[in-house]
């Protein structure tokens, strides 16, 4: 019998992660700002009231960091090559957790490639993604064997400095936060392109 076979697995959702050496002072300091200044209450956890916190003069060296990556993604996952168009960071937000809160699962509308920088995070933090379509056509059995094609959940762990980007399409949610000292906070954002997008022949044409 020949026992020889391959599996490959397709159509990958990318997770892009990086990572900044030192999380700039002055952001640190206006992060402890906003917080002290309060937050508003979202579904299970908190959100900063101001929705652009990215623009703000101090997180100038986060966001450029933020940027040179959101290019380097639509570069390296799209193969988006083109200097027709800008890729931009529209609206971004403070999250902060504390124990007892979590982050309801959610994708994010009208963006195309989301992303969340941690500037506090403990050892056990995590982000978790969830894929809908296995639910499709799935074999469960009782506790069967975890392969990374079965998988209904995928969780990373992350911490403070972390950069993580993702399609704003894919479902993806915060653990309950179980520490008594840990208080998680990140900043979330979404993009859009600006620009010539396709080609007139083709019938592709955008203006943006």
């Amino acid at each position: 019998m020949n026992i020889n076979y391959s599996i490959e697995g397709i159509f990958a959702t990318p997770i892009y992660r990086a990572k900044i050496d030192n999380i700039p002072l002055n952001f640190q300091q206006m992060t402890q700002k906003f917080i002290n200044e309060g937050m508003e209450k979202n579904y299970a956890n908190y959100v900063s009231k101001d929705k652009y916190v990215l623009n703000q003069p101090d997180a100038k060296e986060v966001k450029d960091f933020c940027q040179h990556h959101l290019e380097n993604f639509y570069r390296t996952v799209f193969g988006d090559t083109s200097t027709k168009t800008e890729k931009e960071i529209t609206q971004s937000w403070y999250n902060m957790n504390r124990k007892g809160e979590f982050h309801h699962e959610h994708t994010h509308q009208n963006s195309i490639v989301s992303g969340v920088f941690y500037v506090n995070a403990s050892p056990k933090d995590t982000i978790k993604f969830i894929d809908y379509t296995h639910y499709a056509i799935n074999v469960c059995d009782k506790d069967p064997l975890k392969t990374p094609f079965n998988s209904v959940e995928t969780s990373f762990n992350v911490s403070s400095g972390d950069l993580i980007l993702f399609p704003s399409s894919t479902y993806h949610s915060v653990p309950l936060i179980t520490e008594e000292n840990n208080i998680r906070i990140s900043v979330a954002f979404n993009s859009w392109i600006r620009g010539t997008i396709g080609e007139e022949d083709k019938i592709t044409l955008v203006k943006v």
